[in-house]
């Protein structure tokens, strides 16, 4: 890469780059596979300070289109956006938008859409009947004398003789992390659910998962780790990966970070390496494996949201479970819009939407708990 590409790459980055120059990166990245991946991997360098961009895919033949990110900074206060930039974007059949986690002034008349961020909060189901309200992480430890007592981050819970289940729930617009008596670590996601027995005996540890969390497992030799879901199981010994398994997607989506899985589905077994990720849906025995980027995947347990080519009705059902507000979309054309970017997830949620409303001809307006997603045309 000379160093004029590298130049128009880092004018592009700060929102500085001229129109000629614009058109000039835009040609030299189509020219080659090796320009657009050289091309993903800088505008990759940028994620931690990217906040939010989304594009709108018309050109489905340009492919590193789905890549392009745009990084607009603030100056003394007020926001830089080059009016020709857009336009050129539009004439190249795409549509693009930065929103970078500063307070963004609200549009008096824009939408009338107002939700907080989820927060730290689930329920502990005793095999007794009992029910513990936790609003902090916590490590689960085995106790002779009391069924349930909080001592800081510690939950005792009463040891017993037979394999008993508990029941962890999350709800819509919540998060929590809890560390088991072996030393795994889990983060659940909004809309989760987690049964377990406590404390693990034979020579396995198995939980049930509906919903997604990301595991941390505590290796034991001989005693595998094993996520059970409608669909499947996954079998670990020692490793990191995040499972999706929420009921109404119809799919499971593993995606493994570190060490090595093996996938239990219609009696096949399916070997995960790092950096790769295998979807099976429901009433489907084929499995797909491919090799993704971890981070969009793991990213909410992080405190950020992060999406590649995905469309705004799966953005919109990840905002929904979080904010815990509902949305209902005019027609199916709308829905299908994909983008690419990411944002902090302890942000309002309206900002989220007037960065969308920014970005395309859609508008956004609330009426009760429901949220109608339609065009401003």
């Amino acid at each position: 890469m000379n160093e004029e590409i590298m130049i128009w790459i880092a004018d592009y980055c700060a929102g500085t780059i001229s129109k000629a120059h614009f058109e000039a990166l835009g040609k030299w990245i189509e020219s080659s596979p090796q320009h657009r991946e050289e091309f993903r991997k800088l505008l990759r360098a940028h994620r931690a300070t990217l906040e939010l961009t989304l594009v709108d895919h018309l050109d489905h033949s340009a492919a590193w289109r789905r890549l392009v990110k745009s990084f607009i900074p603030m100056r003394r206060g007020r926001w830089r956006r080059p009016g020709w930039a857009v336009a050129a974007a539009c004439v190249a059949g795409i549509s693009l938008l930065t929103w970078i986690g500063i307070e963004v002034r609200r549009e008096e008349g824009v939408h009338p859409v107002s939700a907080l961020p989820g927060a730290l909060k689930a329920t502990l189901s005793l095999p007794g009947g009992e029910e513990i309200t936790l609003e902090r992480h916590v490590t689960l430890a085995l106790s002779k004398e009391a069924l349930a007592i909080r001592e800081d981050s510690i939950l005792l819970v009463e040891t017993r003789e037979e394999r008993e289940e508990h029941l962890l729930s999350v709800p819509r617009g919540g998060e929590y992390q809890l560390t088991l008596a072996d030393g795994t670590r889990i983060w659940l996601n909004s809309d989760t659910r987690l049964r377990f027995p406590f404390p693990f005996t034979g020579g396995t540890r198995e939980v049930y998962l509906e919903g997604e969390a990301y595991f941390e497992v505590q290796r034991e030799e001989g005693r595998p780790f094993i996520v059970r879901t409608d669909l499947g199981s996954v079998n670990v010994l020692g490793t990191a990966f995040n499972i999706s398994a929420y009921p109404e997607n119809r799919d499971i989506v593993t995606t493994l970070v570190t060490g090595m899985v093996e996938i239990s589905v219609a009696e096949r077994l399916i070997r995960l390496t790092p950096g790769n990720q295998a979807i099976w849906q429901q009433g489907r025995e084929q499995v797909e494996v491919r090799a993704v980027d971890v981070s969009c995947y793991t990213s909410w347990m992080k405190g950020l949201f992060e999406f590649e080519d995905t469309s705004l009705k799966e953005i919109l059902a990840y905002l929904a479970r979080w904010y815990n507000v509902s949305f209902a979309f005019a027609n199916e054309e709308i829905a299908a819009l994909r983008f690419t970017g990411g944002a902090k997830k302890y942000r309002p949620l309206e900002e989220f939407l007037q960065g969308i409303e920014r970005a395309c001809e859609v508008k956004f307006s609330m009426k009760e708990s429901v949220i109608y997603v339609s065009s401003k045309n």
